[in-house]
């Protein structure tokens, strides 16, 4: 027999902690991204000709696939909500099939 230990709430409180950290973290991201970007212009405070165009390409790929990579923590939320709604469901359907 499987070991399980369902608690609903605590799933529920996960799930709900995972959703607003995750848009907490993406608009974090965002204003770094933005800071970092206006830092690497001309007159932004690190201007190097050849150089800041450069980091700031590569720094706006690296926040994009953060991003993209955040947005799995949405993912794993779904996901533990499913388990959690389907699990119920199958109670209720063992409930209601033994009273019949």
């Amino acid at each position: 027999m499987p070991d399980i230990n369902v608690d609903s709430s605590q799933i529920t409180n996960v799930q709900k902690t995972m959703s607003t950290n995750m848009d907490d973290i993406i608009t974090s991201l965002t204003t770094l991204k933005t800071s970092v970007q206006s830092l690497l212009q001309e007159s932004g405070g690190l201007w190097m000709k050849q150089s800041s165009p450069l980091l700031r390409e590569q720094f706006t790929k690296f926040a994009e696939d953060l991003n993209e990579a955040i947005k799995n923590i949405g993912d794993f939320s779904t996901t533990f909500q499913s388990i959690l709604s389907n699990l119920n469901e199958l109670d209720k359907g063992y409930s209601s099939s033994g009273t019949s």
